[in-house]
């Protein structure tokens, strides 16, 4: 299996995209320093950087807010199978949408809105697959495991075009 890695800057951070076999398997949302590296390090020791220019034009795009159709094959690994159907739920959010954890709880027939909370937690591709567009049912913005400010300023992005 060939692991490989490609860095990206954005407003003044950076973060990274990792590939096996040419399927996206991770998103490391920009960061200050080297937190980005120091993770993708750990989690991916023995990985090798090579730049996927077509990957990293599509997200330079989405960043400078325009409305990008991801064309990426994805990978989603380690998930429970109840966490794999929230993200595919959560992948068709389309953008500038916004849902709630019950909306995306009922899509899939589940009860429980902390449950679907959970999942997207450990969504290990924020953006490609959107779960910043998941919000509170009263509208607050809710959790987010990504760097703090992160899903409003995409939310931001999104509704501003």
């Amino acid at each position: 299996m060939s692991t490989y890695f490609s860095f990206y800057d954005y407003d003044k951070k950076r973060g990274a995209v990792v590939f096996e076999n040419d399927h996206l398997v991770k998103h490391y949302l920009p960061q200050k320093g080297e937190a980005v590296h120091k993770k993708l390090m750990n989690d991916y020791p023995k990985a090798t950087q090579k730049m996927n220019f077509d990957v990293l034009n599509q997200l330079m795009a989405y960043f400078r807010g325009e409305k990008v159709r991801f064309k990426v094959k994805i990978k989603l690994k380690d998930l429970s199978d109840f966490e794999s159907k929230v993200l595919k739920a959560c992948k068709k959010v389309g953008y500038g949408k916004k849902v709630s954890y019950r909306d995306i709880a009922q899509k899939i027939g589940s009860k429980s809105y902390q449950a679907v909370g959970n999942a997207l937690g450990k969504n290990p591709l924020p953006v490609f697959i959107p779960c910043h567009r998941v919000i509170n049912a009263d509208g607050s913005i809710g959790g987010f495991s990504g760097p703090a400010g992160m899903k409003q300023k995409l939310l931001k992005l999104e509704a501003d075009k």
